[in-house]
C-alpha cells in the first residue's frame, strides 16, 4: 500500500462513470449509502473511452464503473475501453459493477491498484444495486474491503457472483483493518454472536452472563454456546460495530440483537401451535397403524368406536 499512504486529509474522492441510464439507481444507492461519510462525490454520465481511461490516472480514491461490458472492455458512448489501455494507473480501489468485469479488473490491480470487486458472470440490476449499496455502507463505516464485501454478498441472492480481487485488507475510509464486525445467527430460540476482526474469524461469544452484567466475555472466545434472547439482548451494548443478521446489516449490535431477540420471541410464542400440529398427526399415525395392525378396515373402525 506504500504507493496509496497519503496525507490526511478531508475526505475521499469517489468516481463514478454511469454510462447506461437504466443503471442510474445505482448511483443513487452509492450516494445514500455514502450520505454520513467524509466521501465527496463526483459523476460522469455517459463517458467516452478517453474519459475512462484518464478516471484510472486521476485522484480517486475509488473509481466505480456502471455499465456493460464484454470481452471488448467496458461500453462507451464512442466504443470499447480496455484498461490495458490506459497509460496511468493511480487508482487504489475500485468496483467494476458489469457483467463478467473480472478480466477488466485483474489487469488493474496488476497495473498498481491495491484491490477492486468485480463481477464473473452476468448479473441482474436490481442484485448490482443492494451489493453496491451494502459495500458502500460498511466500507464507508471504516471496514476493510473483504468484509464490506462479505457483508453485501450475504445480503444479496446473488451476491456470489461479486469477488474480490487484490489486498482486500485496504480499508479505504482511513479503518485501520481492527474494527470488528458482528454477525448474529438464530436457531430456535439460541442466538450466537460472532466476531470478525481484520478478515479473521475470531469465533464466537461464550454463553456466559450474569444478571449483574460483571460476568462479561470478550469476542475472542472459542467455545460456541448458545444465547438466549434475553442474554443476548443484555450484552450486546458491550460490542461496537457493524452487525449482520438475518440478510440485513445493522450499524449497532444492539439493534440487531433486539431484531433477534422479537424474533425468538415471536418463535416462541407460535410454537403452542406447531405442537398442535404434532399431536394430531400423531393421533393420525396411531389411527394408521391400528388400521394395518388389525383384520380389516372395518374392524379397526369398530373397535376404535
Amino acid at each position: 500500500h506504500r504507493k496509496y499512504v497519503r496525507v490526511k486529509k478531508k475526505g475521499v474522492n469517489v468516481g463514478i462513470i454511469c454510462n447506461e441510464d437504466a443503471m442510474s439507481h445505482e448511483v443513487e444507492a452509492i450516494i445514500d449509502a455514502l450520505s454520513d461519510t467524509r466521501a465527496f462525490i463526483k459523476v460522469n454520465w455517459d463517458a467516452s473511452v478517453r474519459r475512462v481511461l484518464e478516471a484510472f490516472a486521476g485522484d480517486s480514491d475509488i473509481v466505480q464503473l456502471i455499465g456493460h461490458c464484454d470481452g471488448r472492455g467496458f461500453k462507451c458512448r464512442d466504443g470499447f475501453a480496455k484498461v490495458s489501455d490506459a497509460r496511468v494507473n493511480n487508482t487504489p480501489m475500485f468496483f467494476f459493477n458489469s457483467c463478467a468485469s473480472y478480466r477488466e479488473a485483474e489487469g488493474l490491480v496488476r497495473s498498481g491498484s491495491v484491490c477492486g470487486v468485480a463481477t464473473l458472470f452476468r448479473v441482474l440490476e436490481e442484485a448490482a444495486v443492494d451489493v453496491c449499496k451494502n459495500f458502500y455502507r460498511v466500507l464507508g463505516a471504516g471496514y476493510s474491503a473483504s468484509i464490506a464485501l462479505d457483508a453485501a454478498r450475504e445480503c444479496s441472492v446473488l451476491g456470489k457472483e461479486y469477488l474480490l480481487i487484490g489486498d482486500g485488507s485496504f480499508a479505504c475510509f482511513g479503518g485501520d483493518g481492527l474494527k470488528p464486525f458482528y454477525r448474529i445467527d438464530r436457531s430456535g430460540q439460541g442466538c450466537t454472536l460472532g466476531c470478525t476482526l481484520g478478515n479473521v474469524e475470531k469465533g464466537n461469544v461464550i454463553g456466559s452472563w450474569s444478571s449483574g452484567g460483571k460476568n462479561m466475555v470478550s469476542d475472542l472466545g472459542f467455545e460456541t454456546r448458545f444465547l438466549s434472547a434475553e442474554h443476548l439482548e443484555a450484552i450486546a451494548g458491550k460490542f461496537k460495530g457493524f452487525c449482520l443478521y438475518d440478510r440485513n446489516i445493522y450499524s449497532s449490535v444492539d439493534d440487531a440483537a433486539r431484531r433477534a431477540a422479537d424474533d425468538a420471541r415471536d418463535g416462541l410464542k407460535r410454537r403452542p401451535r406447531w405442537h398442535m400440529v404434532y399431536a394430531v398427526a400423531s393421533l393420525g399415525l396411531l389411527f394408521l397403524s391400528l388400521v394395518f395392525n388389525s383384520g380389516t378396515a372395518g374392524d379397526c373402525i369398530v373397535s376404535v368406536l
